[in-house]
């Protein structure tokens, strides 16, 4: 802490002029600048409660430490034979071996690039947003690729907004993904395109809808929150 009183609060030229022109409070403030000295400015300002035997500003704050982490922190001296802290998520942690891994990493067909979205359709298929591929890659449910469609849209990634008239079937990072019940459409976060692209039946995209917004309040636009959900 170099100022924890914060009265450069409301800095204004008279006192700015008070601090340059004043041979006392100059020599104050250059003290508590190279020695954390605030014995002279409180002489100066009348500002008791800046004198040792009634200054804590510690008071005013909290810092927790774990026991453990403490113990370890010679430089303030604290005891090393407090006890380790038991880990409080141990006990409902699962450890669960793949049964089935799909996908490696790369750009060329079945691969992956930061997929994030992923939905399972009623037959089992996985259909999988591969983002920074732009694309949507759909499995089957042993794995094997069925198809992908998608290519990156024109000037993505974006300096700002995208352009307008983006063409369907092209992304600019998708993130999200679902099925309906019946496994006929397919829905998409386009994400940078702040829209939602469907298709029926699994094919390309034939529809897309959404603009760019990022006023909760504005109706059927988007920010930039990657999900997508049915109803």
């Amino acid at each position: 802490m170099v100022w924890p009183n914060q009265d450069y609060f409301d800095l204004t030229w008279p006192r700015l002029w008070n601090v340059i022109a004043n041979p006392a409070m100059r020599e104050a403030v250059f003290q508590i600048w190279l020695n954390r000295d605030y014995t002279d400015y409180a002489k100066v300002t009348g500002e008791t409660g800046l004198t040792l035997s009634n200054w804590q500003p510690s008071a005013k704050m909290e810092l927790f430490i774990r026991k453990d982490i403490a113990a370890q922190m010679w430089e303030y001296g604290i005891l090393q034979t407090a006890p380790l802290q038991a880990d409080p998520y141990s006990k409902g942690t699962i450890d669960l071996t793949a049964d089935l891994t799909i996908g490696a990493a790369g750009s060329g067909s079945g691969q992956l690039k930061s997929p994030r979205g992923l939905a399972i359709a009623p037959d089992g298929s996985l259909y999988v947003a591969d983002s920074l591929n732009y694309r949507i890659e759909h499995f089957d449910a042993t794995g094997n690729l069925i198809q992908a469609f998608g290519t990156v849209s024109p000037g993505c990634p974006y300096a700002k907004e995208p352009p307008a008239n983006v063409p369907i079937g092209t992304f600019c990072e998708p993130w999200g993904v679902a099925v309906s019940p019946d496994g006929q459409w397919v829905m998409w976060a386009d994400t940078w395109n702040h829209r939602i692209q469907s298709s029926l039946q699994a094919v390309k995209p034939i529809k897309a809808w959404g603009t760019p917004n990022y006023d909760p309040a504005s109706s059927g636009s988007f920010g930039l929150w990657g999900r997508v959900g049915l109803s």
